[in-house]
């Protein structure tokens, strides 16, 4: 369930990992 882990990091940072996939990786 990386979704969840990604999801979980993006409220921490305060942007929506959906419209910001690439800042993740």
């Amino acid at each position: 369930t990386h979704v969840k882990v990604l999801e979980t990091i993006a409220n921490v940072n305060g942007k929506p990992w959906k419209h910001q996939p690439s800042a993740l990786v």
